[in-house]
């Protein structure tokens, strides 16, 4: 009999336990210490959204009325895309193959449509119908049939924008669980901009740093415990982002197969690299390239990477860390202006001299 593992950290869960374990997916994030004042005031909160966790911390004089705002834009945001929500834009565009847009969801759509041209299609946010062929989230894991990967693989899939609308050309083929996140911090950051507030917010794996000074972001260590990281990245106000092979998968067989799929091979993405943390200036763009570099690899993402400005940090199986923009090391490794990466853990080690 084959035996299979699942190990689902983005799923649903119910439990403080499970939720106390999952804290951490993607990103451990430290808030710089900020020196206590009567106002205005700090606040946290942890809550469940988006199929993930959602964190918070937060320093604002209504520190109470901007969580619920933070709370009620994110679930905007997941009622529009999310495709098992009927009344989504996403979930009717599956069923009807064309749906009606507002502004702001046309300018999501133009977003990804160029991050997926920009990347040679690392980015593919069509593969809907074969990711719920693999079904990462099912108790008892299987691998789908060649056949079925094939069938959807090799019919016409992506989008168009017709005016105001979203076109399809397959149905039940529009999955954006590659950007929805990153999409959620761009308009939290929307709603804040002006404000002299500071928040740090962590939906999943996509985190939205905003407000003045220094702030201090771990990268999760691949595969390791709650609040476990091998790095620091010092930075000011961004975006971060990570996607790495060690969120959602099963072993079968004695195999590990994850969430990331090769929209080239509808098979999970094999370049070696088990985790990538990107640095850009917007949400959806940290979300997107985090998941295209992770299909592309090290090598292939550094003139994507380019293109949009943005910093990132690969870590492979061996545990060498390689980091754009290139880096001789030190105690302080650049990643641009401004920005800086400590290795905290001895155990991962720059990789100079390979690809640096």
């Amino acid at each position: 009999m084959l035996l299979a593992k699942l190990k689902d950290k983005n799923k649903l869960i119910k439990g403080m336990v499970l939720v106390a374990l999952c804290l951490f997916v993607a990103v451990f994030l430290i808030m710089d210490s900020i020196k206590a004042s009567k106002s205005p005031a700090e606040r946290t909160f942890t809550s469940m959204g988006m199929d993930t966790i959602i964190s918070c911390s937060l320093q604002a004089q209504d520190a109470e009325g901007l969580e619920d705002e933070i709370k009620g834009i994110i679930d905007s945001v997941a009622g529009k895309i999310d495709r098992f929500d009927v009344a989504s834009a996403v979930s009717r565009a599956n069923s009807t193959l064309a749906v009606e847009l507002d502004g702001e969801q046309l300018e999501w759509y133009r977003q990804i449509f160029e991050l997926q041209q920009l990347s040679g299609g690392a980015l593919d946010c069509s593969l809907g119908n074969i990711s719920a062929l693999w079904d990462f989230n099912s108790q008892s894991p299987r691998l789908p049939k060649k056949s079925d990967i094939e069938r959807y693989l090799d019919a016409e899939r992506g989008f168009s924008l017709e005016h105001d609308e979203l076109v399809l050309r397959q149905a039940g083929s529009l999955d954006l669980g590659a950007v929805g996140k990153g999409i959620a911090c761009d308009a939290v950051a929307a709603a804040l901009s002006g404000k002299s507030q500071r928040v740090v917010l962590s939906v999943g794996g996509s985190v939205l740093l905003f407000g003045d000074g220094e702030f201090s972001v771990g990268i999760h260590t691949p595969g390791g415990a709650a609040g476990e990281c091998f790095a620091t990245i010092k930075m000011s106000a961004g975006f971060v982002s990570t996607s790495g092979s060690y969120e959602r998968y099963f072993e079968l067989d004695g195999k590990r197969y994850h969430h990331i799929l090769d929209p080239k091979t509808g098979y999970p993405a094999e370049t070696g690299i088990v985790s990538v943390t990107v640095i850009a200036s917007g949400g959806l763009t940290a979300d997107g390239l985090s998941t295209a570099c992770f299909v592309l690899g090290y090598e292939k993402s550094k003139s994507l990477l380019e293109k949009y400005g943005a910093s990132a940090v690969f870590v492979d199986e061996d545990k060498r860390v390689f980091v754009y923009p290139e880096s001789t090391g030190g105690d302080a490794i650049s990643l641009g202006e401004g920005l800086s990466l400590e290795i905290t853990d001895e155990n991962y080690k720059l990789a100079a001299g390979e690809g640096q």
